[in-house]
């Protein structure tokens, strides 16, 4: 880097690349205060832009309120990413609006969204929103055990079977591959949730192996979810769709993805 004698080298460290010899791993861990002056930063991030202009992955936990969030927007001026991992233990509005603006000004292909407690009011909406921003094409969704939570079909801040199946299945239309707004819709979406395995109600599976091959678009699903017995596992293909629920996944992919990994950059 060229400017690598400008700040302080015991905040950023340099990870071995894991075997990917063109892969580089760069962690900050500090606060505010920590941090050189604003001359120094722009000169860390002037750096880091003309060694590699779109980072692969970056992130972001616990960035809810100042200073933090403002040493992170710093940091990240002028530089596009692929994939955004945003960590969080108490999603509010404001994170949502953070997530939405990172996606857009950083062009963010891939979203992973973890977090424990979710303080908004709308989840359904959020997950709206999430799909039809531009230009993300990938949305992982991981719910983290909440401490305090003990019911088997929490997720996103709810427990409410009915609100659940609002989330998942968007009646009349299932919110992320509806056809009337396809065109401005997320390629793929992962639901990650064996914290809480009994989220997805049996009619929401019966739903969702229904509809999402009928969508009109070649859709790439998965997610976990919690059979009562082996016996309950099925498999089947219908509109061009493998649709197949065993072990912890539910998978509906169109036969040219069947193989297709949730990352492909």
């Amino acid at each position: 880097m060229c400017a690598r004698y400008v700040y302080p080298r015991e905040l950023i460290r340099r990870d071995p690349p894991n075997g990917v010899s063109s892969m580089l791993v760069y962690r900050a861990t500090a606060t505010v205060a920590d941090w050189p002056t604003a001359p120094t930063w722009q000169e860390l991030v002037s750096s880091l832009t003309r060694t590699a202009h779109t980072i692969r992955t970056v992130h972001v936990e616990n960035c809810s309120a100042d200073p933090n969030r403002t040493m992170v927007w710093m940091f990240l001026t002028g530089v596009n990413m692929r994939k955004l991992e945003y960590t969080s233990n108490r999603l509010n509005e404001e994170e949502v609006a953070n997530i939405h603006s990172l996606i857009r000004v950083h062009e963010v292909a891939m979203l992973s969204l973890c977090v424990k407690e979710v303080a908004v009011e709308d989840p359904a909406q959020l997950l709206l929103g999430l799909a039809s921003r531009w230009p993300l094409q990938t949305l992982h969704l991981h719910q983290l055990s909440v401490d305090g939570v003990a019911k088997e079909e929490y997720f996103l801040g709810k427990t409410e079977v009915r609100y659940r199946q609002t989330i998942l299945t968007g009646r009349p239309r299932f919110w992320p591959f509806s056809t009337a707004r396809m065109s401005k819709l997320l390629d793929k979406l992962c639901i990650e949730n064996t914290a809480y395995p009994d989220f997805l109600t049996q009619e929401s599976i019966t739903s969702l192996c229904e509809n999402l091959p009928n969508v009109g678009k070649e859709v790439w699903f998965e997610s976990t979810l919690h059979l009562p017995s082996t016996d309950a596992s099925f498999s089947s293909k219908t509109c061009g769709h493998y649709v197949k629920a065993g072990g912890r996944f539910l998978s509906i992919k169109h036969a040219s993805r069947v193989n297709e990994p949730l990352e492909t950059f």
